[in-house]
């Protein structure tokens, strides 16, 4: 590990000699102005590519590393022409960075690698990467078509989302570890996902000569040790490791003019019918729990019945989220009613969040006063389409106006729906699933972010809320999370946040967390309660190390059925950058 430090340490890394605004227009960039911390973003990922290396650009999402890249490209072209770029990102966002360049980049050639087959083989065809140098292509054709993108000698490689490549063993990453052997770029937001594995895998995909596959074990082992005693000092060796490899800013260190953004725990319980269901899948597998505590107890050697585990496990994610997706508990024939509503509490409580988000000033406002479209636009996420399918359904019986984006929605209609949002004052919902949504997009028409359900992987639903808390966003923004009181859901919610403790430490970012007492803020609340209000339970949490206190108060000011979810009933709110308010219907 002494080697491995002090070999990095020859990695130079840039401290001065910063691009400035006149470079970049000089090198053909129009149309935007780059804060300084872009701007260093860009002279760094310059120092790699002089060094004929590369970098992990893993600013915090919505810190605008799609710019700065465009503008590093542009400083390449005009250091050494003709130099070939392909850069590759998730279908989602091909649009995006079509528009971006068209923007920010007007006078650069590059060449779209898409469409169907006959599309693509009159592409091939014409391609010249001499006067055309940038190739803009898909995970997937690099992996269809690997034969054409692997027959050019690319100097430099951009891969966005690159926490895709976090298994070494993966086609897309042998692909693309083969198709560039000079600069390797990644940019994400989220480059430690699980482990330290993945990292490493990162690391040596833009720096194989510091990061050699024989010695990944040997970093995960020495840096995330099962004896913590020095685990400062690892820490802080870690830290001159990574310097000259990954460049991270944070929305807190950099933004200071981004409007807040507040997360919401809100508990709900099961209905009767999703109690009986629940108490049914335990039951019928209680000899999976039998075993668990035979192998804890070490009297027994066999293993637990993974398959059966995981089948379990989802059933009863599903059962929490609405009984409708189990086969045969829709009412026959099937039609649309109340039913989907008070089948589930889940669907219950999203029925009053958003009658509350569409117009928060509904009685009290006169019809003629009331706005034409909603007065919050929000974003929906789900884990499962068929749960996204059951919120179709409400929203068709409430006639909210939506549009929706899951791994079905293809080409131009991806792109046309997020236009439709985005540009319809009337549009009020966004259904994304949570993989396909999470990534890439710029919805900051919205304002609000519900997490119908959450993922093992924390960085998968930091990934969909930060399509909203990002540069452009004008307004607060809301993120709030549905979890099932005394289910299986907070289980998942505990361990999400155990892994979210393992990229807090090695990347030095902020994690709030419920389930942290060091995160506790007492904040008083400046309004007399009204006592026909009902009662809530309420944390608030910020950043700041404050020992617990609870505040037991009747809800008021922009409430709605006992939701209290307004900014200006939070003192000091404005101050902290992520806030986490938990909320216990009592």
């Amino acid at each position: 590990m002494e080697e491995l430090l002090n070999h990095t340490l020859s990695a130079k890394s840039i401290d001065t000699d910063v691009i400035n605004q006149t470079d970049l227009e000089n090198c053909g960039i129009c149309n935007v102005k780059l804060r300084n911390y872009q701007l260093h973003g860009v002279s760094w990922l310059n120092v790699c590519a002089s060094q004929h290396r590369g970098g992990i650009l893993c600013d915090e999402m919505g810190l605008g590393k799609t710019c700065q890249i465009i503008a590093f490209l542009a400083v390449v072209l005009r250091q050494k022409p003709p130099t070939s770029i392909l850069l590759v990102c998730p279908l989602s966002v091909l649009e995006t960075w079509i528009k971006e360049f068209r923007r920010f980049y007007p006078s650069v050639s590059f060449l779209v690698y898409s469409g169907n087959q006959d599309q693509r083989s009159i592409k091939r065809a014409e391609y010249d990467p001499k006067s055309t140098p940038i190739l803009l292509t898909t995970y997937e054709l690099c992996i269809n078509d690997q034969e054409f993108i692997a027959s050019f000698n690319w100097e430099v490689l951009i891969v966005d989302e690159g926490h895709r490549l976090k298994n070494a063993d993966s086609v897309l990453y042998d692909v693309l570890f083969q198709v560039c052997r000079k600069s390797r770029f990644l940019l994400t937001g989220t480059p430690i996902q699980n482990n330290l594995t993945e990292l490493y895998n990162l690391l040596h995909f833009v720096a194989p000569t510091y990061f050699s596959k024989k010695g990944r074990s040997a970093f995960v082992n020495y840096f995330n040790p099962q004896d913590r005693s020095d685990l400062d000092i690892r820490d802080a060796q870690l830290a001159t490791v990574l310097h000259p490899f990954l460049l991270r800013r944070t929305k807190h260190q950099v933004l200071l003019d981004l409007p807040p953004r507040i997360d919401l725990l809100i508990y709900h319980s099961l209905t009767p019918l999703q109690k009986k269901i629940y108490r049914a899948l335990l039951t019928r597998n209680i000899d999976i729990f039998s075993a668990a505590v035979s192998e804890e107890r070490g009297t027994v050697r066999s293993k637990l019945p993974v398959n059966r585990i995981n089948n379990l496990l989802m059933q009863l994610r599903k059962c929490v989220g609405h009984p409708y997706l189990f086969d045969g508990l829709e009412p026959e024939p099937f039609e649309l009613g109340p039913h989907i509503v008070d089948a589930s509490g889940k669907i219950t409580l999203l029925d009053l969040l958003l009658k509350f988000l569409y117009n928060p000033f509904a009685k009290t406002q006169s019809a003629i006063d009331l706005p034409v479209g909603p007065v919050h636009k929000v974003l929906i996420f789900s884990q499962m389409t068929r749960m996204l399918d059951i919120v179709q359904d409400y929203l068709t019986l409430m006639d909210y106006n939506y549009e929706r984006l899951d791994g079905s929605v293809r080409g131009d209609d991806r792109f046309a729906a997020i236009r439709g949002f985005n540009q319809d004052q009337k549009s009020f919902v966004f259904l994304l699933s949570t993989r396909a949504g999470g990534q890439g997009l710029n919805l900051v028409a919205a304002d609000t972010v519900i997490l119908l359900d959450s993922d093992f992987n924390p960085q998968n639903d930091l990934q969909a809320t930060a399509r909203v808390h990002r540069i452009g966003q004008t307004k607060p923004v809301r993120v709030i999370r549905l979890i099932g009181r005394d289910t299986v859901e907070e289980a998942i919610l505990s361990r999400a946040d155990g892994k979210l403790k393992l990229s807090t430490r090695i990347l030095g970012t902020t994690c709030p967390s419920p389930e942290d007492p060091g995160a506790i803020e007492d904040v008083s609340l400046p309004h007399e309660f009204p006592q026909e209000n009902r009662p809530l339970q309420m944390y608030y949490i910020s950043r700041r190390n404050i020992s617990i206190s609870r505040k037991y108060a009747r809800a008021s000011h922009d409430t709605y059925r006992g939701i209290k979810l307004c900014f200006c009933c939070v003192q000091g709110a404005h101050e902290s950058p992520n806030m986490v308010v938990s909320i216990t219907l009592s």
